[in-house]
């Protein structure tokens, strides 16, 4: 495109001492030729102004094609880059995470509702410690290999939320009582937890009819007093775990030499030391860890919250906000760092805490499944 040309400079300016001198006026001599009548005059002023018109015309023509050639031209071939915002300017990253949907529209008076989809999981089978379903059809690799859920506490209505994968996953359910000890004395006998795998591996075996059949992945969920397992089992049987769900059931005791104040400061870490260590190895990607809780208060022993705050300060993981929306259980806070996550839901009475159990599908769905389809297992 061309420059536009430098305007013509401007006429330097008068003497400021000097006069402008009025015009001589226009004398008459007597060589010059006689004058033309008043007819000719207006003969040839028509012409000269006819003849401007057609000029202007023309230049108005020519000008009016310019500018249309110049609106179908084709976009330059190199297209000019915007400058890049300034850091402040550019949109944050959206984190991993999904947008619950609302946990209060997904539960009754005390458990879940009952599932829409098919149920694909053949008659239960006893084992030494509650019973296992088994897909009726498939469920395993090609070398007949399961991912398997043991859960602990409310067997019942966790098969329910378990049902939309029953088609690859076996569940075991396992209930032993109302109180953290009903599941952390019975596990902490010698082969209390070994049995119950053989008689898992021997159903998997008499379901499928192949001596090869066996455990693939195994992730253990707990829901309330049932997480009480969960620690006495980490201390044997970690490097056997991939995955936990730990759901509104992560408690800890006050400290004793010190009066409490009710803050996580008061929180005596030595009771989550198996769950710090396995939450280590979920943020390195090597398993995966999805804790959740509520609002309901405890007496005696620190709530889940308070709980779970304690855990936060020995990982050095901070929460991050969330909009719980309308949902009367709705999220409010989450941490997710690698294969670790931690959901914050608001409720702080009973339906609050039953509330909890529906997550176990969500857990499974978004954070424990899809990773299990690529981890790398021991034969």
């Amino acid at each position: 495109m061309t420059e536009p040309e430098a305007p013509d400079e401007a006429p330097e300016p008068a003497d400021e001492d000097s006069e402008l001198e009025a015009p001589e006026p226009h004398r008459a001599s007597t060589s010059e030729a006689p004058l033309s009548s008043d007819a000719e005059v207006y003969r040839r002023a028509l012409l000269v102004l006819g003849v401007g018109v057609l000029i202007l015309a023309a230049l108005i023509g020519i000008r009016g094609r310019s500018l249309a050639q110049a609106s179908q031209a084709p976009a330059p071939s190199v297209a000019v880059e915007a400058p890049p915002a300034a850091p402040s300017e550019r949109p944050a990253a959206e984190p991993d995470v999904h947008p619950p949907a609302r946990l209060d529209q997904r539960v009754g008076r005390c458990g879940p509702l009952d599932p829409k989809t098919p149920d694909h999981f053949a008659e239960p089978r006893e084992l030494s410690l509650g019973r296992a379903w088994i897909p009726t059809e498939g469920g395993h690799d090609a070398d007949f290999g399961y991912d398997v859920l043991v859960h602990f506490h409310g067997h019942k209505p966790a098969r329910k939320i378990v049902q939309p994968f029953s088609d690859r996953l076996v569940y075991v359910g396992i209930d032993l009582g109302t109180l953290t000890g009903d599941y952390s004395k019975p596990l902490s006998k010698d082969d209390a937890f070994q049995d119950l795998l053989h008689s898992l591996r021997i159903a998997l075996q008499k379901h499928t009819g192949k001596q090869k059949a066996h455990v693939r992945t195994l992730t253990l969920s707990g829901w309330s007093a049932g997480v009480g397992a969960i620690p006495t089992l980490l201390k044997r049987f970690s490097a056997d775990i991939d995955a936990l769900v730990l759901l509104d059931g992560l408690h800890a005791g006050w400290k004793l030499d010190k009066p409490t104040d009710g803050t996580a400061a008061s929180v005596e870490v030595r009771y989550l030391t198996p769950v710090i260590a396995f939450a280590k190895q979920a943020i390195a990607g090597e398993k995966r860890l999805v804790i959740t809780h509520s609002e309901v208060p405890t007496e005696g022993y620190a709530p889940t919250r308070v709980t779970a705050d304690r855990l936060l300060q020995a990982l050095d993981l901070k929460r991050q906000p969330f909009d719980p929306g309308p949902d009367e259980f709705g999220r409010f806070s989450y941490v997710q760092q690698g294969g670790f996550t931690l959901w914050a839901h608001h409720g702080s009475e009973e339906r609050g805490h039953c509330a909890q159990l529906v997550l176990l599908h969500d857990a499974l769905e978004q954070r424990v499944l899809p990773w299990l389809k690529t981890h790398p297992h021991k034969p």
